[in-house]
């Protein structure tokens, strides 16, 4: 906690730099960077989500949930989603 708050503290860009670079060194952190990436492409390509509704419910399924929750609440999640989009419950999509 002690190196967070000089961190936190720091006008230093370069430790504030090396400081997010270990963040990215987590293992868990590390695992869902791929999927960062892709959220930050995601969002500059907003329009093609909304375009339509099975746009729409790809990203939640396939970006947003694993990318927001819990391995085990994704299916859950995934799941629920499926029961207000038809093709999801036909094995369409």
């Amino acid at each position: 906690m002690e190196r967070l708050n000089h961190v936190w503290h720091s006008n230093d860009e370069n430790l504030w730099e090396a400081a997010a670079n270990e963040y990215w060194n987590i293992p868990t952190v590390n695992a869902k960077r791929a999927l960062e990436k892709r959220m930050e492409m995601i969002h500059q390509s907003r329009n093609v989500i909304l375009s339509s509704p099975t746009h729409f419910y790809e990203f939640l399924r396939d970006d947003l949930y694993p990318w927001k929750l819990d391995s085990m609440y994704i299916s859950t999640q995934q799941r629920n989603l499926s029961h207000y989009h038809i093709p999801f419950r036909m094995g369409l999509i």
